[in-house]
């Protein structure tokens, strides 16, 4: 009947197109956003007065199976204007009827556009008036919907789906997870997820379905620990942790091909997050067991290397975690950075290198007491400081790594619009605050437990009597002084020198070669807005980085690139955000303020450096 009512010349097309005629625009202000939902809620109604929601549906399935992309957004807009007001969530709570449409509609079968839009619906009808911001209402309507069978079908379509609409389902399953708050709705979706994976043991697609759904398990931990014990009871969390340790689920007796193995040692760290979940991966083997795979000369490069980056943000996890006790996490964390400092040592494997470098970064930058703990360490600090390499030599990308992760550990200044090429190398990268004495964005009171749990590491390591934990400012300029020792000539005749690593970026900067360019560059703008001007104070003392920033003859050598100018700029606007800018002096600052006017691309602006 519906199909009949919905043909080409039908009046049901005219009433869409003048309904999303009527919509109004999204506006700023929050009086005009009150009026613009008001107004969405009123057509909505008056809508529902002409066509039923069964004639909606209808007509959302007819036009994506017919490819009609006009009216596929003329009915989208429809469909998401009426679920995101009270009246979609009261009418399909209300129609049993309706149910089974959103089930068919995201089956894997169905035009992709029809089940992404089906997707962005139920989204549309989970978030509901924007001016709602009850989470009582929000937890209300989020355990609804996790008891309906468009749930199931949201499961199944993380396995059978596209890539695309899988990510999409099981990131919706976490956020209703997430607002619904309810013990019984993990329960339920973990035993979901277990029947869709039992129907997948023959499908053609079942070693990426399996992944998927491990992924979607692992995502679902990291809402806390309520949700973990609820995969640990269902056997979800056992599925998962079979493939972490390479076995594949659906035939014990069998390895998992190297590449699925890798991927699945991306979940550990989602399961560490919350404070049981790093326990768990402490307690239960499972760490001893990577590091184990890690240090296995027949692991392949990227099994190795994956490894020991899980075990490294586990470490870093459980470093912020007052209830799990030094005993328990100190040998994990110990072993962790011997085999970083033996992934440093390699001399012919980059990618072993690079994990090594990783590893000690992530937790070097996690907070002051793991930073401490490896400067502290004499061996790790030379194999991943030096830029000679184990074997006497670096190629150009090993060294620029390792200038970017010196620069991440000192903690990056907020990026610079004009400087694409570092913002994509620091992309996702939380990096250390400017304005607070913090290496990470945990609070303070996870600092100071990281502190106090390390404690006892201090007491161990090859220390100075009598040293304690210093300040973040003080621990980031001895990493500073001891970057710089490491690649000193001194290093030859003083046992662990500690130099101003100046005069080497410097050099680094007067050779053409763009990657160590750029991560000296990294580095000089990260030393440059410390807090306290230590690092402005001996980058403004070095002649040739005075010449650069005021257009000198230097210049010309270091800035002979597009990039270079971008470079120069962001260096420019980290040394004008330092809170110490003013031992700068007057004439100095006036001039770097009109570098920043001027642009990196602008005409050319020189002054002399005699006299500063």
């Amino acid at each position: 009947k519906n199909e009949i009512r919905l043909g080409e010349d039908s009046p049901v097309w005219v009433i869409f197109d003048m309904f999303v005629q009527s919509l109004p625009k999204v506006y700023s202000t929050a009086p005009e956003q009150e009026a613009m939902r008001e107004k969405r809620k009123s057509l909505a109604v008056n809508l529902m007065g002409d066509i039923d929601l069964p004639l909606l549906f209808s007509a959302v399935n007819k036009v994506h199976r017919e490819g009609h992309r006009k009216r596929i957004k003329d009915v989208d807009q429809v469909l998401e204007c009426i679920f995101s007001t009270s009246l979609g969530f009261e009418m399909l709570s209300q129609r049993s009827d309706l149910k089974p449409f959103l089930c068919a509609a995201l089956d894997a079968s169905q035009p992709q556009s029809l089940q992404r839009t089906s997707i962005r619906a139920l989204r549309s009808l989970a978030v509901m008036d924007e001016n709602n911001k009850s989470d009582v209402e929000k937890s209300k309507k989020c355990h609804w919907l996790l008891s309906q069978p468009a749930t199931g079908a949201l499961v199944n379509s993380v396995g059978l789906a596209s890539t695309s609409i899988a990510e999409a389902s099981g990131h919706f399953i976490v956020d209703l997870l997430r607002g619904s708050k309810d013990r019984q709705d993990s329960q339920r979706i973990m035993l979901e997820i277990l029947f869709a994976i039992d129907s997948m043991k023959k499908h053609e697609n079942r070693g990426t379905a399996m992944l998927r759904y491990a992924e979607l398990v692992s995502q679902c931990c990291t809402i806390g620990d309520e949700i973990l014990v609820a995969a640990q009871e269902s056997g979800a969390l056992e599925f998962v942790m079979n493939l972490i340790r390479g076995i594949d689920p659906f035939e014990k007796d069998k390895r998992l091909d190297a590449l699925s193995w890798v991927n699945a040692l991306e979940y550990v760290p989602l399961i560490a997050s919350p404070p049981l979940g790093s326990r768990f991966i402490i307690t239960s083997g499972l760490a001893d067991f990577l590091l184990q795979i890690g240090d296995d000369p027949h692991s392949s490069v990227p099994l190795s290397a994956a490894a020991l980056r899980a075990v490294s943000e586990v470490a870093v996890l459980v470093s912020g975690v007052a209830a799990i006790p030094s005993s328990e996490k100190l040998p994990v964390t110990k072993k962790m950075l011997e085999l970083a400092h033996k992934f440093l040592s390699v001399g012919n494997e980059e990618a072993i290198r690079l994990a090594g470098i990783s590893a000690v970064t992530s937790f070097a930058k996690s907070s002051s007491a793991a930073l401490q703990m490896v400067l502290e360490n004499n061996e790790i600090c030379r194999a991943w400081l030096s830029l000679d390499g184990p074997g006497g030599a670096m190629n150009s990308l090993m060294k620029a790594a390792t200038l970017h992760s010196v620069a991440r550990v000192l903690g990056k200044p907020v990026a610079s619009q004009s400087d694409s090429a570092i913002i994509e190398e620091n992309e996702g990268d939380d990096g250390m605050h400017e304005d607070e004495d913090t290496f990470s964005d945990a609070s303070d009171s996870s600092m100071r437990d990281a502190e106090q749990n390390f404690d006892e590491c201090f007491r161990s390591a090859n220390r100075s009597p009598g040293s304690e934990i210093n300040s973040a400012s003080q621990l980031r300029r001895r990493l500073w002084l001891r970057f710089g020792g490491c690649n000193s000539p001194l290093r030859d005749n003083v046992a662990d020198p500690e130099t101003s690593p100046v005069p080497l970026l410097v050099e680094m900067l007067g050779k053409p070669i763009i990657e160590t360019q750029q991560a000296s560059f990294d580095v000089l703008r990260c030393a440059a807005h410390q807090k306290g001007g230590w690092g402005l104070k001996e980058i403004i003392a070095n002649r040739s980085i005075l010449s650069l920033l005021t257009g000198g003859s230097d210049c010309d050598t270091m800035v002979n690139s597009r990039e270079g100018l971008e470079w120069r700029f962001a260096l420019v606007e980290s040394i004008m955000r330092c809170p110490e800018k003013h031992i700068l002096g007057e004439v100095l600052l006036d001039f770097l303020d009109r570098v920043l006017r001027n642009g990196p691309f602008g005409p050319p602006l020189c002054m002399s450096i005699y006299g500063l």
